[in-house]
């Protein structure tokens, strides 16, 4: 019986620490991509949309199980959307297609780079075509010492 109770309480602590990390890169993504959003829509006041403004698309298929988006893309004009779905937009077969953000994640010692890339499909003849327009990559490092993530680096690449 106490081997059970051993195994619960073992079982119980890797669940918290597992989301506390979950929740450390959630945070980290979070970040990131608001502040490539808040560079990304200061090319408003160049590019004069006007009413047109075209609606920017997340693909969720690479970010963690289980994601929570902060609530500053609802304040956007952001939709959410899987790559199985990118053939049922409407916008596709537009002249303008559609705007679409990708994030990727890598880990490489103690540095984690998280990029965001923007790209512009459109849908002719039944062709899909893809163009890469720009690209946010944020490098944080690990500290041993705080025991946290740190934001060391941001790149803008693109445009």
């Amino acid at each position: 019986m106490k081997k059970i109770a051993y195994i619960m309480c073992f079982l119980c602590i890797c669940m918290c620490s597992n989301a506390q990390q979950q929740n450390t890169i959630n945070k980290m993504i979070n970040d990131s991509m608001h502040s490539f959003l808040n560079w990304y829509f200061s090319f408003d006041d160049i590019i004069n949309y006007g009413e047109d403004r075209p609606i920017l698309y997340v693909c969720t298929d690479y970010l963690p199980y289980g994601f929570a988006f902060s609530e500053v893309f609802s304040q956007k004009s952001v939709r959410f959307m899987s790559s199985y779905d990118i053939v049922k937009l409407k916008e596709l077969k537009k002249e303008r297609g559609c705007d679409n953000l990708l994030t990727t994640r890598e880990l490489k010692q103690n540095y984690l780079t998280i990029k965001i890339s923007h790209w512009n499909l459109k849908s002719r003849k039944k062709q899909l075509y893809m163009g890469f327009s720009c690209v946010g990559i944020y490098t944080y490092e690990y500290s041993c010492d705080d025991q946290e993530w740190k934001l060391i680096d941001t790149k803008y690449r693109g445009i």
